[in-house]
């Protein structure tokens, strides 16, 4: 190896700071809609209709998060990952367009807030794909964390973002200036990410940590693993677990998408105070 060429451990921190930052931009693209509620009810948006967009867009997200799985496993996943930033930059930047077009009309918004949830759906596929090829079993749950944790400080971060800079240039502007940034990291990305180690003439094991069965039984593992998708319909762990993060999933939504609108509305409170439990 030339010794001006990065080393495994090298490649595996800027992969990690790549996906760390992209994951970081899918959430803003994708929290920018709800820390932007109360300023499009001011614009006089029908609260009605923003709780539609807002729920087009999980359906939709859902959706497409079981095909973003499926789609990791056979396209490539660097690819994937830096399309689907791309597309939901353009996605903010046509929202934004779309509400100097047709103002106080939540139908247009729906439209493109319902491809930015399928845009949004091979991010996390793409991520976990990533971080199996680059890293080994014993390292892969402390960078998923690593990673996730970039989506929550993202998430935690927008509704101060856009309370400040919407208060200054308009929720308009912040939604083009999150767009045209998500863009751009796109397309630095498609420069940073690989696919894999092998990619760049690189091996890496992927060893079990020391809890795992013997290497022995790693056929017969692979067998008992081969299971059709009419089995796993019918796993009852499968459908208790779904219904679970369902339900957490609704706990969740209704905390960090509407907190903020029931402080101002309800608790008359000042948008900047009711940023602090989205926070």
């Amino acid at each position: 190896m030339s010794p001006h060429r990065p080393s495994l451990s090298g490649w595996q921190r800027s992969i990690t700071l790549s996906l760390f930052l992209g994951w970081c931009f899918y959430y803003l693209c994708r929290k920018s809609f709800s820390a932007s509620i109360p300023s499009l009810i001011r614009d006089g948006y029908p609260q009605e209709g923003l709780g539609l967009v807002a729920s087009c867009f999980a359906f939709s997200y859902g959706f497409s998060k079981f095909v973003g799985s499926v789609l990791a496993d056979h396209f490539s996943p660097k690819s994937l990952f830096s399309a689907g930033l791309l597309l939901s930059g353009l996605c903010c930047t046509t929202f934004s367009a779309s509400a100097w077009y047709f103002p106080q009309r939540h139908l247009p918004l729906c439209v493109v807030w319902i491809v930015q949830g399928i845009v949004q759906g091979v991010g996390w596929p793409t991520v976990a794909k990533l971080l199996q090829q680059w890293y080994s079993l014993g390292q892969l749950g402390t960078w998923w964390s690593v990673i996730s944790g970039g989506g929550n400080i993202a998430s935690s971060l927008s509704p101060i973002i856009f309370l400040y800079l919407s208060s200054m240039f308009g929720w308009q502007v912040v939604f083009l200036l999150v767009g045209l940034i998500a863009v751009a990291m796109s397309l630095a990305l498609t420069q940073t990410l690989h696919n894999s180690p092998s990619d760049l003439g690189i091996q890496i094991e992927h060893k079990s940590n020391a809890n795992s069965p013997k290497s022995s039984k790693a056929p017969e593992a692979e067998k008992s693993s081969s299971v059709s998708w009419y089995d796993v319909f019918f796993i009852r762990d499968v459908w208790i677990a779904s219904l679970i993060y369902a339900v957490l999933y609704f706990v969740k939504a209704c905390c960090t998408d509407w907190s903020q609108l029931y402080f101002v509305q309800v608790a008359h409170k000042s948008e900047k105070t009711g940023t602090v439990p989205c926070t």
